[in-house]
């Protein structure tokens, strides 16, 4: 199932489930998709779902229809990607189809882990930043740095605001940040080597200091 998820109006959340076929978007009524939004045209896009691919065509909209922040005439859409129809964010989500792991259960071993299970330190409460929390079956690509929460890219809530892009955080609302991102924020820097030899002979030299 596709959906698109818009966020930051003042109308509060809409999902928008996207049938197969052709889905036509606007303002008006007669539309398969009403947004009432004066920045969106009367007939403002068309999306096709086909073959598994979704495709995005503006019906010559009056401010354009854009795709991460770059406009577009017609352009392939994807899970995770921000469309944008005039001032009108909405993030495309792409429901995850559930199948049997063929895996053993357990992490694995200290000797033959691979090498992604090693976590840097810092992390808070351990968190697995290989798989999202909430759908085990993708990998996790944004992490929240108030609660340490890993998460696919359709689970964050994106909105822009005054042009940047701000991703929220499903469980908590904090603001999550690419997992390389989050590793360097979370990961101490090394300490000084002088500080250290410092610290380490401040005792026996302590009257020397004063």
């Amino acid at each position: 199932m596709v959906r698109l998820r818009i966020e930051g109006r003042p109308y509060g959340l809409q999902e928008i489930l996207l049938k197969p076929g052709l889905n036509r978007l606007g303002r008006i009524a007669d539309n398969d998709f009403q947004i009432n939004d004066d920045s969106i045209s009367s007939h403002h896009c068309q999306i096709e779902l086909k073959d598994g691919v979704i495709t995005v065509l503006d019906l010559n909209s009056t401010n354009g229809t854009f795709i991460d922040e770059q406009p577009i005439q017609q352009a392939a859409l994807h899970p995770g990607q921000v469309l944008c129809l005039g001032t009108v964010p909405m993030v495309c989500q792409v429901d995850p189809v559930m199948e049997p792991a063929n895996i053993s259960a357990g992490p694995p071993s200290a000797a033959g882990g691979s090498p992604s299970a090693a976590k840097p330190a810092g992390l808070p409460g351990a968190v697995n930043t290989d798989v999202c929390n909430q759908h085990p079956q993708a990998a996790a690509k944004w992490c929240c740095v108030k609660c340490g929460g890993a998460f696919c890219t359709a689970c964050v809530r994106t909105t822009r605001v005054s042009g940047q892009f701000f991703r929220a955080c499903p469980k908590c609302g904090g603001s999550c940040v690419s997992i390389a991102e989050y590793t360097r924020l979370m990961t101490p820097a090394p300490a000084n080597f002088f500080a250290l030899w410092r610290k380490a002979f401040s005792h026996p030299l302590k009257k020397f200091w004063k």
